[in-house]
């Protein structure tokens, strides 16, 4: 790997997919890296300092050599001959591979880990396009999304966990915290989408992700994990399954078992779509997992610093 462009040292290499591990070398611009021996789903990762004046973007480039023919026939072969479906993703998902996809007043950028933030605003423009809702919600949904899990199936999807710090000390509104969206194609061929939540809902028989505070109460430090032997929500309900947990009307007030999911639609899987909820931005695809911070009606400041977040692993 080479890095031009930038105003300094770089440092790049290979990521391990399953764990996030990363073995990155310092690169002075244009300085060609050692030669490292990945495999057909590592990962490369890139930190640059600022672009160099009078240069556009900064420019990462690689270079793959075969280790040896022997290696790629074996690689062939094996993968023809077993039939062994490809490894799940698991572990620590990479920073790169997330995205800002905030709406309105909200947003995220990368800093000491990914910070997700929403505004005190009323009313603020609802723009198509312009980090508008695709439907009316006036206020604020900071969403930081991922492709790591594009593809897994839904019965593969067995934990999930992030550490997360609060910088809104005294705002402990329920959405004022991260929460989860998955992105379900439930039939598995694209013909209907369903949003799950894993959320802390107030009602204590809801609750799907539970916090733990990692560094004392003063520092605001917490880890939120799915519990609950794979329970979700869904938005808008699921024809055909019958929620595990039902304590009223609407689907804020039911819980459905990813088993019994699965029994109704056995293709379930996660993926990246353009669902058309109004909740969600109007020009863009989604990715199959993103974190939230507020919702299309929410009008509190909140910031929050997300650390690491671990699926299946």
């Amino acid at each position: 790997m080479r890095v031009s462009g930038c105003d300094g040292t770089a440092l790049a290499g290979p990521a391990n997919r399953l764990t996030g591990d990363a073995a990155l070398e310092e690169l002075a611009p244009g300085q060609w890296s050692r030669l490292r021996r990945v495999s057909h789903d590592d990962l490369l990762v890139v930190e640059s300092p600022a672009v160099r004046a009078g240069c556009p973007t900064v420019v990462a480039e690689h270079e793959l050599l075969a280790a040896s023919e022997a290696v790629i026939n074996l690689a062939e072969s094996t993968a023809t001959s077993t039939g062994v479906a490809p490894m799940q993703p698991g572990g620590v998902i990479p920073w790169a591979s997330f995205s800002n996809l905030s709406v309105n007043a909200a947003g995220a950028h990368h800093v000491e880990g990914w910070e997700m933030w929403t505004h005190a605003i009323v009313g603020n423009p609802n723009v198509a396009g312009n980090k508008g809702f695709h439907g009316t919600g006036a206020g604020n949904k900071a969403m930081l999304g991922t492709d790591f899990v594009d593809g897994m199936p839904l019965g593969d999807f067995t934990a999930l966990s992030f550490r997360y710090a609060l910088r809104t000390a005294g705002n402990d509104h329920i959405l004022g915290r991260p929460y989860v969206n998955l992105l379900i194609d439930v039939n598995g061929d694209g013909s209907l989408y369903k949003i799950g939540v894993l959320d802390a809902a107030t009602n204590p028989q809801l609750n799907l992700l539970t916090d733990v505070a990692d560094a004392g109460a003063t520092d605001h430090e917490y880890t939120r994990s799915w519990i609950g032997g794979g329970k979700i929500k869904i938005v808008n309900e699921l024809a055909g399954v019958t929620p595990s947990i039902d304590l009223g009307a609407g689907w804020l007030n039911k819980v459905f078992l990813i088993p019994d999911i699965l029994a109704q639609y056995p293709d379930a899987k996660l993926t990246r779509a353009f669902p058309a909820d109004n909740g969600l931005p109007a020009d863009l695809t989604m990715p199959p997992l993103w974190l939230v911070v507020g919702d299309s009606n929410y009008t509190r400041y909140s910031r929050v610093i997300v650390r690491e977040v671990r699926v299946n692993g």
